[in-house]
């Protein structure tokens, strides 16, 4: 019998030509909670700093520009809305309920989680918990 190896969500993502309103987040620490990764997660959403800032609610305008260029590096304008993560499922193992340090985050719609994947993709380092996650 071959030896048992510990799933790391290597094989647990979907065609990236077919979005879904799932992420797959891996490389949790070992410590992490469902409320750790939401938390986590959250950090994703869109900033609400930039439509109070605007002062048109909703508004996809840029704060401020400069001789008609926009700063790309703020991310204010990237993120999911506000209150889209529906559930958040952190793999455990069976027997001992250990975290095997991934987990998926589902949002209310696709949109959602594909304006959350690119704030992500936008970031130097993601952390949560203050580790890098993918």
């Amino acid at each position: 019998m071959p030896p048992i190896s510990t799933p790391h969500g290597d094989h647990d993502f979907g065609d990236a030509k077919t979005p879904t309103q799932f992420l797959l987040v891996r490389s949790l620490q070992p410590s992490a909670t469902e409320q750790v990764l939401a938390n986590g997660i959250a950090k994703l959403y869109k900033s609400s700093r930039s439509s109070s800032t605007t002062g048109n609610e909703g508004s996809d305008k840029p704060l401020t520009t400069y001789k008609g260029l926009v700063s790309t590096t703020s991310g204010i304008y990237l993120g999911a809305p506000e209150g889209s993560i529906k559930r958040v499922l952190l793999v455990r193992d069976r027997r001992t309920n250990k975290s095997w340090g991934y987990g998926f985050v589902e949002f209310h719609r696709v949109e959602d989680a594909k304006k959350a994947f690119d704030k992500f993709n936008a970031q130097k380092d993601f952390t949560i918990s203050s580790k890098p996650v993918i």
